[in-house]
């Protein structure tokens, strides 16, 4: 079920390169270790762009980088709130945490009321659209949460899932895999047990 986590942490709204609008975080130790697609890892990089990537951090695709999940192309190893032209430097924040102690902490990736990229100049998209929403890792199960709190109606296409280190598997809530939709107040779970060890 839908619940708000601590938005509180360490604000990286302005941590984004190359830019704001469209950059990755340098790595971001998790707090333990996690275990995605039969690698483990310590540390993520959050994309200004609605997801998580786990690895190496590619050069980032800018304006409306969505795609379907699995797709060789990158960026790969990702887990996504909502793939889409998010624009931080327009409003709303994006932090981190872990919260918990071991063995049962959880990473906490939060963007708040963050606009999908508006052209104020255009009207582009007519109006501002902003979504809230989490990404939760956590500890020992491995288990992977995808919290939307409101996600608006975006000109863009968009993505919600999980996506391994090749593009070749993953897993998108339904419905959402590169199409247009909204929610509030929804939450899916991916279970180590479906995505393999």
């Amino acid at each position: 079920t839908f619940s708000a986590f601590p938005a509180t942490g360490n604000d990286i709204t302005a941590a984004f390169a190359p830019n704001n609008d469209d950059g990755y975080t340098s790595q971001l130790a998790l707090g333990f270790s996690f275990n995605y697609y039969c690698t483990t890892y310590t540390s993520v990089a959050v994309c200004s762009n609605g997801y998580l990537v786990f690895g190496t951090i590619p050069t980032i695709n800018g304006a409306n980088p969505t795609q379907t999940i699995p797709d060789p192309a990158t960026p790969n190893g990702m887990v996504a709130l909502n793939m889409n032209d998010f624009d931080p430097s327009f409003g709303g924040t994006v932090t981190f945490t872990t919260i918990g102690t071991s063995p049962n902490q959880m990473f906490i990736a939060t963007y708040s009321n963050v606009p999908i990229w508006y052209n104020s100049a255009t009207n582009t998209p007519s109006v501002p659209v902003y979504n809230t929403g989490q990404i939760v890792l956590y500890e020992t199960s491995n288990d992977i949460e995808i919290h939307s709190g409101t996600i608006g109606q975006s000109p863009y296409n968009m993505t919600q899932g999980i996506e391994n280190q090749t593009g070749t598997l993953g897993m998108a809530a339904p419905g959402r895999n590169n199409s247009l939709w909204t929610t509030t107040n929804t939450a899916y779970r991916w279970s180590k047990t479906l995505i393999g060890a």
